[in-house]
């Protein structure tokens, strides 16, 4: 049996990324066994998202560094607080059947990932190979008829208090719990929201149902599904306006109406830590017939809750 190991960061999103790879990299490296090595963190749940997939054979998380040098490593800033970063090589210490596959930095500065390892065809649905189990499913409609009474509904994905930045991945105030409540007000009343993520997200969702007036139109999910069941969910849904993470950019692969914010250059925490994200990046990674048709990248100061209300009034 030749096996492939695939080393990946640890987040959802990134892994996504890396899927578009998969399929041709077993196809050309004649591989029959897909093992993807995970960066282990405190937050562990890529696992469980990657073996929804018939492409993917096992996985199993190990501390490493996702920058090893000379792969992949960002070695310093620019004069703008800008990173710079060394360029990537795939096989990871040199061994033909360890690969290290990491799209941020060439997503980041605007390229698509059809031109990321261009001698593997970038498999743009994949999520055609995405598996729900048959308890997913059924928990959905469930929830679905008992939780919601067979309204229909949108979801939120609000995202964590802090992130990798002081404020979760840059909001830093440009999009506040009152621009949320606004989104939300302008629903039908029949409409229901559903709040989805991990534990580790239930704290920024719970202080802003804490501020709402009345809650009897939202449900907090933070922490109560797994990763099927939530996609399973929001494929149910009439759309999900997701902050920048996995779950919004999974959900855009879905090709179910979707929203969701990225933040560029100088939307951070502070004026001494930019990230260099060029306005490309919104879109560079969706497969393109979806954008703009079902999938609406945002722009923290590009976009208020009237312009996110209007792109979503055609699916309710």
């Amino acid at each position: 049996m030749k096996k492939i190991r695939i080393w990946v960061s640890p987040g959802i999103g990134d892994t996504v990324w890396v899927l578009t790879k998969i399929s041709d990299m077993r196809k050309k490296l004649n591989i029959n066994h897909v093992e993807m090595v995970i960066q282990s963190t405190e937050f562990n749940r890529a696992d469980e998202f990657l073996m929804h997939f018939d492409f993917i054979d096992s996985t199993f998380y190990e501390t490493f560094s996702i920058r090893p040098e000379p792969i992949y490593n960002i070695y310093g800033t620019d004069e703008e607080g800008q990173y710079i970063y060394y360029e990537s090589t795939g096989n990871y210490r040199g061994d033909p059947n360890s690969w290290l596959l990491i799209a941020n930095s060439h997503l980041e500065h605007g390229h698509r990932l059809e031109t990321w390892y261009p001698e593997f065809k970038a498999e743009m649905d994949f999520a055609k190979h995405f598996n729900f189990r048959e308890e997913e499913i059924k928990w959905a409609e469930a929830f679905c008829k008992d939780t919601l009474n067979s309204n229909p509904f949108i979801v939120f994905y609000m995202g964590t208090l802090n992130g990798n930045t002081i404020n979760g991945h840059n909001r830093n105030g440009l999009w506040s719990l009152e621009d949320w409540f606004k989104v939300g007000s302008y629903l039908p009343s029949e409409y229901k929201i559903v709040i989805v993520g991990h534990q580790y997200d239930w704290q920024y969702a719970n202080l802003f149902l804490e501020g709402l007036p009345n809650i009897q139109h939202y449900v907090n999910l933070c922490g109560k599904t797994t990763i099927g069941e939530c996609f399973a969910l929001i494929k149910r849904s009439q759309f999900i306006l997701s902050y920048a993470t996995g779950i919004g950019i999974f959900s855009a692969y879905l090709g179910h109406p979707s929203a969701m914010f990225l933040g560029l250059k100088g939307h951070s925490r502070s004026s001494e830590f930019f990230q260099s994200f060029e306005e490309d990046l919104c879109h560079c990674w969706c497969p393109t017939e979806y954008i703009n048709k079902t999938y609406f990248p945002l722009i923290y100061t590009k976009c208020s809750p009237e312009t996110v209300s209007k792109i979503m009034d055609p699916f309710l």
